[in-house]
């Protein structure tokens, strides 16, 4: 083999190496810009944004330790205007039961945002609305761009420094009716624990632990009850 050809040999290697490095890398900070760039149209900044790891999803917020004051928004990219979306947050339990959700969705005629909350109390919530067991004020959502968004504050115990978060979202039936969300892939790992003091968030062992029963049961009594219409325009 002559001296070139060793030496392109050598170089297509490192290349097939590093690639992916670099993809990686890129990628990441893509994701992270996608977050720490992004400007509200009424020029409000928060403390705190997170890249949640599925289903094109970020948050942002602010949070005051002392008061247990969380301003909060809630960002879903790359989605359909015949959707909902729904965050939730759970203060004083790891897992799905009992954690508190605000719904939104954009009505099918007029065009207009819902925003709403709900509490989970199954393993098969119809999401209906309901108050929470905290207070929430300022509850609003927004499309835009194939992004829909929720914003809301809400008052936790003083001095909550990690919670358990879901967010998810779903198809939009006919008459404005939620339907199921998917039971595969991100759609059974949008469920973290966020530390409100440092923004990350990390993966619910409790939940990882019992996700098999969780979809079986989701699974089954959503079939025989989800479709039911949430409220009117």
């Amino acid at each position: 083999m002559s001296l070139f050809l060793r030496a392109a040999l050598v170089v297509l290697c490192c290349m097939f190496v590093l690639i992916p490095s670099f993809t990686t890398a890129a990628t990441d900070q893509g994701l992270h810009a996608r977050c720490e760039s992004h400007s509200f149209k009424n020029g409000k900044t928060f403390s705190s944004c997170t890249d949640l790891p599925v289903l094109d999803s970020f948050l942002h917020f602010s949070y005051a330790l002392e008061t247990g004051a969380l301003e909060v928004v809630y960002r879903h990219a790359n989605l359909e205007s015949s959707s909902w979306i729904a965050w939730a947050i759970n203060p004083t339990k790891t897992g799905m039961l009992g954690a508190q959700a605000i719904v939104a969705y954009r009505n099918s005629t007029s065009g207009v945002m819902r925003a709403y909350t709900s509490s989970i109390n199954s393993y098969a919530p119809r999401l209906q609305e309901s108050p929470l067991s905290i207070r929430v004020t300022q509850v609003s959502a927004e499309y835009i761009d194939r992004e829909m968004t929720i914003f809301a504050n809400l008052l936790l115990y003083p001095n909550t420094t990690v919670v358990n978060h879901l967010w998810q979202d779903g198809p939009l039936k006919e008459g404005d009716t939620l339907g199921m969300h998917s039971m595969s892939g991100d759609h059974l790992k949008s469920i973290t624990s966020l530390d409100l003091l440092s923004g990350q968030v990390t993966s619910t062992k409790s939940v990882d632990g019992n996700m098999l029963l969780v979809k079986q049961i989701h699974g089954v009594v959503n079939a025989l009850s989800w479709g039911i219409l949430m409220a009117g325009t």
